[in-house]
């Protein structure tokens, strides 16, 4: 899910999804796939995950005490 959320890879997300993969799996720095989303201001990503969790991982703080929110609302300055 990981890889498939940094890559906005939307149908895949949704296939694992639907399979029952778990969206609350964290990698070595603890991010969710809605991190890396974020990171990377994927809306399309970010929007799947967050709709499927029903907001549930939005202001889940990774290692670095980042939410997902606070890493889309940060990077979308960049813009």
């Amino acid at each position: 899910m990981h890889v498939a959320a940094s890559y906005n890879a939307l149908r895949v997300m949704q296939y694992l999804i639907d399979k029952g993969a778990s969206m609350a799996t964290t990698d070595n720095i603890g991010e969710l796939p809605i991190h890396k989303a974020g990171r990377s201001q994927l809306f399309g990503a970010f929007k799947l995950l967050s709709t499927a969790s029903g907001g549930k991982y939005d202001e889940l703080p990774n290692l670095g005490r980042e939410t997902p929110l606070d890493l889309l609302r940060d990077n979308t300055k960049n813009f």
